[in-house]
């Protein structure tokens, strides 16, 4: 708990993936960071300190001490600033959530996972190598693969199709209601909520 905080039953850190640079901003990979600042508008929480080459906010919301943080090392580095945080908090991982893209689920879709591989995500495996460890819970939101055969690397860098866009703001509140689910319902409730979601859309 931070000093001057009200009594709060635990805390929470949750950090959005992405890249620092202006130019990505809308991109495919910056959807963790968009999630992010839609958690912090619906908390009120303000993303602008910086610490461990990170931007990060903190605040108190559904009885939770939250901090948000969205690494600014590049995507690639991105478990050199998740990782500094939870050990300077002395964090057991089941109180951290990662949000991130992923390429292996269409867009609209949403995955959550208690552990597992980086499934080729670079900022994930960053993490999970510098943690050292894969029991890291991780809110996936699917991107899906490129429509037009465009390199991978370039296609996650890209922004999203214009068709695209309605989808991402309608996954991007889905995942806000998903965060707020694990906090008051913890894990296992809130994969039932997104479990139903995603056969809603089949």
């Amino acid at each position: 708990m931070w000093k001057g905080e009200p009594h709060v039953s635990q805390m929470r850190l949750i950090a959005g993936l992405g890249n620092p640079d202006r130019a990505y901003a809308n991109s495919r990979h910056n959807l963790g960071f968009m999630v992010l600042d839609s958690l912090a508008e619906t908390w009120s929480i303000k993303i602008e300190a910086r610490k461990f080459r990170s931007l990060y906010g903190r605040g108190v919301a559904l009885n939770t001490s939250m901090l948000l943080i969205k690494p600014q090392t590049f995507m690639n580095l991105s478990g050199e600033s998740v990782a500094q945080w939870v050990r300077y908090l002395d964090l057991p991982l089941s109180d951290v959530l990662i949000v991130h893209d992923e390429l292996d689920l269409d867009l609209g879709r949403m995955k959550l996972v208690r552990s597992g591989g980086s499934g080729g995500h670079k900022g994930v495996d960053s993490i999970l190598r510098l943690l050292a460890c894969k029991d890291v819970p991780r809110l996936k939101l699917g991107i899906g693969r490129p429509r037009f055969d465009e390199p991978v690397e370039q296609y996650v860098l890209d922004s999203f199709y214009e068709d695209e866009v309605p989808l991402r703001v309608d996954m991007m509140e889905l995942a806000v209601r998903a965060v707020e689910n694990i906090m008051l319902h913890g894990l296992e409730g809130a994969m039932n909520e997104v479990n139903q979601h995603n056969k809603a859309r089949r």
